[in-house]
């Protein structure tokens, strides 16, 4: 199942390691220990809450399965977001704009992702279409580059508990365990968040033995994202959209 997320306009050969991410989170949160007193779904809870708050994040996903290794980048705002992603050989980016999505893709992804009939799927292979938020497909697209579905598809969700991890450059991190999101293969998650006044998420790893890994690390927390319109972007409408 072909996923949007995440679910972007930079390289895909940049996507972070496990270490990277946590290295650029680390030194941006620098709040003191508040210690382990709050339960596990209160400090998941505030994650939740400073996340929201944040408005826009970097998402570094790294997958490797049987199908091969898929590198996704995302960057989610308020507003207006990018994603760039490569599974499987097949290239898909997308933006938001002042509220018009734009998506470009080769022709089988239009057709799984976004239900465009094969024949005007092959004539519009990797060229940017712009979708209306009238248009049904813009929700599909922006799904993937809302802080909300960015959280709903990377968080562990309850029965939670708490490991103790060591701090990392200075920064005291635990790890929160619960079931995994929906999007995930595996039936639990590792959370790894740094604690203390300010909590965020640092990086969330499932695995399913050895037949498939994924890692999402989460960096450069509200730093937001200047989208532009995709030069030569044609309307939905005049496709047949």
């Amino acid at each position: 199942m072909f996923v949007i997320v995440l679910t972007g306009s930079i390289g895909l050969a940049a996507c972070g390691s496990a270490i990277t991410t946590r290295t650029s989170l680390a030194r941006r949160a620098t709040s003191p220990p508040s210690g382990h007193s709050e339960s596990t779904a209160q400090l998941l809870s505030a994650v939740t809450q400073n996340a929201r708050q944040a408005g826009w994040v970097e998402i570094n996903i790294q997958q490797v399965g049987p199908g091969g290794t898929a590198f996704y980048r995302d960057e989610a705002g308020p507003r207006s977001g990018s994603q760039d992603l490569s599974i499987n050989g097949a290239n898909t980016e997308s933006e938001i704009v002042d509220n018009v999505a734009y998506f470009k893709a080769d022709a089988s992804v239009l057709t799984e992702v976004l239900g465009v009939p094969a024949s005007k799927a092959e004539r519009i292979a990797n060229q940017w279409v712009a979708f209306s938020r009238a248009d049904s497909r813009y929700a599909t697209i922006a799904d993937g580059l809302t802080m909300s579905s960015v959280l709903g598809k990377f968080l562990p969700a309850a029965p939670l508990t708490q490991v103790a991890s060591s701090a990392f450059e200075g920064v005291p991190q635990v790890i929160i365990k619960g079931s995994a999101p929906l999007t995930f293969d595996a039936k639990t998650a590792s959370l790894l968040v740094t604690v203390g006044s300010h909590p965020l998420p640092v990086l969330l790893s499932e695995g399913q033995g050895t037949e498939s890994s994924l890692q999402v690390g989460f960096l450069r927390w509200g730093v937001p994202v200047r989208s532009t319109v995709p030069a030569g972007a044609v309307p939905a409408a005049s496709v047949g959209l």
